[in-house]
């Protein structure tokens, strides 16, 4: 997520837009996901990997995707340029034909996307390859004479394009469940009066959107919930699958950002860590500015600058939960020289941090701690063959732990009643399920299982029960279907569960049976045909 720029662009909606536009956002209560869910990064695991003749800053847009990065540049010589790189070192130039000016950037799965206009419509460009791009127009007509504020955002649940217009109080909302078939404009009722610039992004169970001092949050782009924010004039969003972040700055003066997390319904301001001397940059608040963030793994990264009185220093934070930021060491391998961090993009397992140090721009990667269980845990039993079970750990593997940890909440992941979310050192496990009577949890990842010993009673439930939704199914055949990455589409009525393989040939699952069978294919685009199920992980 960036921080929107201030000076405004120069075009945007005229038909729809002149109704004006505002939010949307995501974090619908009780959201449940479908698989473990994976730790933040840990600060000092950073490095250069490159330098740039000329870099991103903080008015372009840049975002990654599995296999890419694009970064689009708003209005150099009044015109947009958009370049591509597999890597964020190596750039080429990739500029969407037709393109007049560029509202946003957003990637997710397999695929990147541009939000710009053309001389007579609002269009979203996709690429899979960082080299061809596919348009899809909005049908809004041209946007000369008119003052938007745009806001892009790819996740799970689809893309999402949100706008308002400077002229008019409103906000207008487009969204795609797989970035290639696009409904049309619909206004959003909850941000009807809502005026500012907008930001968006997308999280693991839905949509962010900021307006003002509206936050919105959707869990699937067209039903919207008001998180009841109010707190400041919202610039930079982000969410993990139980918290939204918010960082608010004044209109005028200080550069001061404050950080706020929503916790059991109430917006409580975050701690930003300044560092610690002598790392430099170590300044007050009123001295520090946030540019970006996003949401990582099962948490977040931020960047921006510390106006420390000799020069100013490039600053990163991560947080595990919103609530508490810790700034990663500068000298200990981190974003070292670095003068300012103006954007932060993910690509497969790393994360880009793009900045200037000293007299050129720079690029640091930095990639998460292994997720993988000490070697002495045991292999997760494979079910008997017959109908999907519900795994239980305890009958196969000894109550005795090999680490130790505390369960915070319960897990995000499923909703089963004995299921939580729980750390261990500097790794979040989810799903880790609790013995019936000794103060040890089963934390499955990775085909594994590591039995933990918890230094503290297990949390009190606030979250309703809900479905327990597989995470690792079997088939009959040997293929091993997982959670699927990416917008989800369509076919008979049932939205894309999991992707199957290594077997004889790829299958895609859309929905299991109950007399034991899944609805499966060969093909995204069907025909569905019943496959035998030898055992689901729930």
């Amino acid at each position: 997520m960036r921080e929107p720029r201030q000076d405004g662009p120069r075009a945007v909606l005229s038909r729809l837009l002149a109704l004006g536009l505002a939010l949307a956002a995501v974090l619908p209560a009780g959201a449940s996901g479908t698989g473990p869910v994976e730790a933040p990064p840990v600060p000092g695991s950073w490095s250069k990997v490159g330098t740039l003749a000329e870099g991103p800053t903080t008015h372009d847009h840049v975002t990654g995707w599995d296999t890419g990065v694009v970064w689009a540049r708003p209005y150099p010589l009044d015109h947009p340029v958009v370049f591509t790189s597999p890597d964020g070192v190596e750039w080429r130039p990739s500029t969407p034909p037709g393109l007049t000016e560029v509202w946003g950037v957003a990637g997710y799965g397999d695929a990147g996307y541009v939000l710009g206009s053309t001389a007579h419509d609002v269009v979203v460009w996709r690429t899979t390859d960082g080299v061809a791009w596919q348009p899809f127009g909005l049908g809004t007509g041209s946007t000369d004479g008119v003052r938007p504020s745009f806001g892009l955002a790819a996740g799970p649940r689809g893309v999402l394009v949100v706008a308002v217009n400077a002229d008019t109080p409103g906000l207008f909302q487009w969204h795609s469940r797989d970035g290639t078939t696009w409904g049309t404009a619909r206004v959003v009722d909850q941000a009807r009066w809502a005026e500012g610039p907008v930001v968006v992004a997308a999280t693991p169970v839905g949509f962010l959107v900021g307006v003002g001092r509206v936050l919105l949050a959707s869990p699937d782009g067209a039903r919207w919930t008001d998180l009841g924010f109010g707190e400041g004039r919202i610039r930079l969003v982000a969410g993990s699958r139980s918290t939204a972040v918010v960082f608010t700055r004044p209109d005028e003066g200080e550069a001061v950002t404050t950080a706020w997390y929503l916790r059991d319904g109430r917006w409580r301001p975050a701690r930003v860590d300044p560092g610690t001397l002598p790392e430099p940059g170590v300044v007050p608040a009123r001295r520090r500015a946030v540019h970006t963030v996003l949401n990582w793994r099962d948490g977040f990264l931020a960047g921006g600058t510390a106006y420390d009185p000799v020069r100013s220093v490039g600053v990163a934070w991560t947080s595990a939960d919103g609530s508490s930021w810790q700034r990663i060491p500068t000298r200990a391998g981190g974003v070292a020289g670095a003068r300012s961090i103006d954007a932060l993009a993910t690509s497969g397992d790393r994360a880009l941090a793009f900045g200037r140090e000293a007299e050129r721009d720079a690029v640091w990667a930095g990639v998460g701690p292994s997720r993988r269980p000490p070697a002495t845990s045991a292999p997760v039993p494979v079910p008997e063959p017959g109908q999907p079970q519900v795994y239980d750990p305890w009958r196969t593997v000894e109550a005795v732990p090999r680490a130790t940890g505390e369960c915070a909440s319960e897990s995000y992941a499923i909703g089963r009643p004995d299921a939580y979310r729980c750390f261990v050192v500097d790794t979040i496990h989810d799903i880790c399920l609790a013995h019936p009577s000794k103060p040890v949890v089963a934390c499955v990842h990775a085909g594994e299982v590591v039995v933990v010993g918890l230094d503290a009673p297990l949390p009190e439930r606030t979250a309703v029960v809900g479905e327990v939704r597989p995470w690792r199914v079997e088939l009959a055949s040997g293929d091993v279907c997982t959670a699927v990455r990416g917008p989800r589409p369509e076919l008979g009525g049932h939205d894309l569960q999991m992707v199957c393989g290594p077997g004889s040939a790829r299958k895609y699952l859309w929905a299991l049976q109950d007399d034991g069978t899944a609805l499966t294919s060969t093909e995204p685009t069907g025909p569905l045909e019943r496959t035998e199920v030898r055992a689901v992980y729930r």
